[in-house]
């Protein structure tokens, strides 16, 4: 299942984006039963990564030059985050 997480700008760097991705992998592993979950951030978008970071994620993987955006080539982290963590 694929979803998208967007924050309003003007929340940014507060603390609601780690917390809301707390509460989502407490409800995917405690209601839902998952074992692991995964997360996709562009290569640019490092304050995202560092969200995912103090969120329990780690990196799992690095793909370059994956997506085009106006002229610009992004690359992909893949982050992972167990259960058992």
């Amino acid at each position: 299942m694929k979803k998208f997480i967007v924050l309003d700008g003007n929340l940014r760097g507060q603390g609601y984006g780690t917390r809301m991705i707390q509460l989502v992998s407490r409800f995917a592993f405690e209601i839902t039963g998952v074992s692991e979950l995964r997360i996709n951030v562009f290569d640019v978008n490092g304050a995202a990564a560092g969200c995912y970071r103090k969120a329990g994620f780690c990196e799992e993987s690095r793909e370059k030059d994956v997506f085009t955006f106006q002229g610009e080539v992004w690359g992909r982290c893949h982050m992972i985050k167990s259960d058992k963590e």
